[in-house]
C-alpha cells in the first residue's frame, strides 16, 4: 500500500496512516535526517510570521521528529521568549511554561523532554505568537493526524475558535514541522481536528493555499 496516496474517509484510517508514516519517518537515515533537520529549521526560521514574532511556543524533540534542538537554541539566543508543553494527567491537556535553557529539561510524559514545572514561569496561548506543532502525517489542505491523543487540538481549540469567529487577529500562527515524507494526500478532519496555517517541510512550506 502507498501511504502517501492513501485518502482517508474515517478516523479508522488515522491509525493505519499513523503506522505506517511513524514506519517512514524512523526508517530515514541519520545523514539524511541531519541535512533534512538544516533545511526544515532554515525554512520556519525565514518565515515572516516567524522574523516577526516576539514568543513562540515550541516542542522537545523526541525520537524520530525533526530535531527542534537547533531552533530552540536560536530563539533564546535571539531574545524571543521561548515555551514548552508539559503534559498535565490531571486534565489530559498541554501546560505551556517558559524556558531559559535547555538544560531545564528532563524526561517527562513517556520520556519526553519537558520543562519544570514553575508557576513563575507559566503562559498562556493567548500570549504566544506562534505555535510550532508536531505531528505524524499532514496534507496539502493543512489538515493533521497527532500522536493520538488530541493534546494539541485541545489547546489550539480556543485559539481556533475565537479566529474564526473574527473576535481576535490571527493570531498565534499555527505552524508544523514534518519531513516531505510525511505529507500524504488527504486526511480525514473530524469536527475536533485543528489544522495548520503552514506545514514546512524539507523541500517546501505549505500555506493555506498551497505551494
Amino acid at each position: 500500500m502507498n501511504i502517501r496516496n492513501m485518502c482517508p474517509q474515517n478516523p479508522s484510517d488515522k491509525v493505519e496512516t499513523r503506522r505506517e508514516i511513524l514506519r517512514l519517518r524512523k526508517s530515514i537515515p541519520p545523514e539524511i535526517r541531519r541535512r533534512k533537520d538544516m533545511a526544515i529549521g532554515e525554512r520556519l526560521l525565514g518565515l515572516p510570521e516567524f522574523l516577526m514574532s516576539g514568543s513562540v511556543l515550541l516542542y522537545a524533540s523526541f525520537g524520530s521528529e525533526v530535531d527542534t534542538r537547533n531552533i530552540i537554541e536560536h530563539c533564546l539566543s535571539g531574545g524571543i521568549i521561548v515555551a514548552l508543553p508539559k503534559v498535565n494527567t490531571e486534565n489530559d491537556g498541554l501546560d505551556l511554561y517558559r524556558i531559559s535553557d535547555l538544560a531545564d529539561l528532563a524526561p517527562g510524559y513517556r520520556g519526553i523532554p519537558e520543562p519544570p514545572a514553575r508557576r513563575e514561569e507559566k503562559i498562556l496561548i493567548d500570549d504566544i505568537d506562534i505555535v510550532v506543532v508536531p505531528g505524524v502525517a499532514f496534507d496539502e489542505s493543512l489538515n493533521r493526524v497527532g500522536y493520538g491523543k488530541g493534546y494539541y487540538d485541545k489547546l489550539l481549540g480556543p485559539a481556533a475558535g475565537l479566529r474564526q469567529a473574527a473576535i481576535v487577529a490571527q493570531r498565534p500562527f499555527f505552524a508544523a514541522l514534518a519531513y516531505e515524507e510525511q505529507i500524504v494526500s488527504s486526511i480525514y478532519c473530524g469536527p475536533y481536528d485543528i489544522n495548520m496555517d503552514a506545514v514546512i517541510t524539507d523541500k517546501r512550506t505549505i500555506f493555506k493555499h498551497g505551494s
